[in-house]
């Protein structure tokens, strides 16, 4: 009588992981794993919808900006100057001078 109540104990505790294994199966979802929408039960919960903020996308009024500015001249140790011979997009050639050229700037650190 004792071995054939052991036995059952041990069926009942490998039905009971059997059980909760596929529970897991059935509650899983393409949100809460690495499956695919696409495997997705049909009648699955949706979930709540994102409430609008009635905000446009991108940067909103009154943010106060992130840049970097450029450097004056004069606070420079050396200035480079390159001018393209040809234009980047139809390679034809370049003349005259820009009033307006666009700047770049490096800024090295001296190693201390």
């Amino acid at each position: 009588m004792g071995q054939h109540i052991k036995q059952s104990e041990k069926e009942l505790t490998d039905l009971k992981a059997q059980q909760q294994e596929l529970l897991e199966k059935i509650n899983r979802t393409s949100k809460n794993s690495s499956s695919p929408p696409s495997l997705d039960r049909l009648n699955a919960d949706k979930g709540q919808e994102k409430k609008k903020s009635g905000k446009k996308r991108g940067e909103q009024p009154g943010h106060k900006g992130h840049s970097r500015f450029l450097y004056n001249v004069s606070e420079c140790e050396s200035v480079l100057d390159h001018h393209p011979q040809t234009c980047k997009c139809c390679g034809e050639q370049l003349t005259g001078v820009d009033a307006f050229p666009y700047r770049h700037q490096i800024v090295e650190i001296p190693c201390s």
